[in-house]
């Protein structure tokens, strides 16, 4: 179980992506784990996991894209909803939506995909460029991009109670957006 330093409870039945041997396992003791904030999307597989636990062949691209990020990371765990809460077993979904705070508290990072279902931006597909340069007779010009507040409050996952309650408990957040990509500590 892992301490919630200061509040009182701990986190209880946590699974977490073993992201080396791709499969669902109890979390170690002390596990240190990047949390997934996204949008399923329309394949809501009712057990996306195989029975060993193994994660299917076909996973997600923005879970295996999370994936890469978690082991570029140096960490070994990811908790995703989809293969860690057991959804065809009422009482562990339940179990785990009371420690939704908790859960995302206590990952060392959160990563969110803002804007996509399909992939994170700069991991398996390019991410946009909004950077231009140019001449103008003899003036230099750069444009760059405004601060990410718009772009993610104008998001479907900030409109969805459940992704914005995740990014609200999370200490770290790495945003991938189509453009750019925020750590928000």
């Amino acid at each position: 179980m892992l301490d919630d330093i200061g509040h009182g409870r701990a986190l209880s039945g946590l699974h977490v992506v073993d992201c080396f041997n791709r499969c669902v396992i109890p979390a170690p003791v002390d596990v240190k784990y990047v949390a997934l904030s996204y949008l399923w999307g329309t394949n809501k597989s009712s057990h996306p996991r195989e029975s060993d636990g193994k994660l299917p062949a076909d996973v997600p691209s923005t879970i295996q894209d999370a994936i890469t990020v978690t082991l570029n990371l140096g960490l070994q765990y990811l908790w995703v909803d989809a293969y860690c809460i057991l959804q065809t077993d009422h009482d562990d979904v339940h179990r785990q939506i009371r420690q939704m705070d908790l859960i995302y508290r206590s990952a060392q990072v959160t990563i969110i995909a803002v804007e996509s279902s399909t992939g994170l931006p700069g991991v398996s597909r390019p991410r946009r460029q909004w950077q231009f340069e140019g001449n103008y007779n003899t003036t230099r010009f750069q444009t760059f991009l405004l601060g990410p507040k718009k772009p993610i409050q104008s998001s479907r996952w900030w409109s969805r109670g459940w992704t914005f309650q995740e990014g609200f408990f999370s200490r770290r957040r790495l945003f991938f957006m189509e453009d750019q990509l925020i750590l928000d500590c």
